[in-house]
């Protein structure tokens, strides 16, 4: 890549953050429909041209915050599964980094979680493939567990499916009011119950291995 490409490349990805950072907290603090493109401009220390360089409707900065929200999230648990190599761990690592990330933008979670069902065509299909590179990263975990007998067999999609609406329903909507409790709590929490139920016991294991030999 030439200097100016890397040049224009880097700009880009400062001004997508610095429009996220923005979003975020416009979002947040209004909701999406009072929101408005100016608000978010001058929340991001940018001029509305300029963010309109990068999208052309309101929707637009919506797909650009779950695209930048899920980057941030790929970005962490990437970083954390290079640690690990146990199926087992690596889950463990993946619940962990995602509700990490998702619980420090709570927030703007509700607002995304509430619009998605009201995305145009074109966005809730952007939405989907942004989701389905979500579901690629569990879903291989799962199978590497499947296969080295250490997860039940299970359809993996779906369990990825699950796992992913379970930390997403916590970070959007959060615990009951009349308790709260500790992010390491709820993760603690969620990372028994699912591994739980897709964990092979013992006795599954010889059996397993047992069918597998004869």
């Amino acid at each position: 890549m030439s200097k100016k490409s890397n040049n224009i490349a880097n700009r880009r990805t400062l001004r997508r953050k610095q429009i996220f950072e923005g979003a975020v907290r416009v979002f947040a603090e209004k909701g999406y429909h009072s929101a408005t493109v100016q608000e978010v401009a001058e929340a991001a220390g940018l001029a509305k041209g300029t963010v309109y360089e990068y999208v052309k409707t309101k929707e637009d900065i919506l797909i650009l915050v779950m695209e930048e929200g899920l980057a941030m999230i790929f970005e962490a648990v990437e970083k954390s599964l290079k640690k690990e190599t146990d199926p087992v761990s690596r889950i463990k690592a993946l619940i962990q980094v995602m509700l990490k990330v998702l619980n420090k933008y709570k927030k703007v979670m509700q607002v995304v979680e509430h619009e998605i069902k009201g995305l145009s065509g074109s966005a809730y299909v952007k939405f989907q493939g942004l989701k389905r590179g979500y579901l690629c990263v569990v879903e291989e975990i799962l199978e590497d567990g499947v296969r080295e007998k250490k997860f039940k067999p299970m359809d993996t999609l779906l369990c990825a499916e699950l796992l992913g609406h379970l930390c997403v329903f916590w970070s959007a909507y959060g615990v009951s009011p009349y308790e709260k409790s500790s992010l390491r709590k709820v993760t603690d929490t969620i990372t028994q119950i699912f591994l739980e139920g897709i964990l092979q016991k013992g006795d599954e294991r010889s059996k397993a291995r047992k069918n597998k030999c004869s």
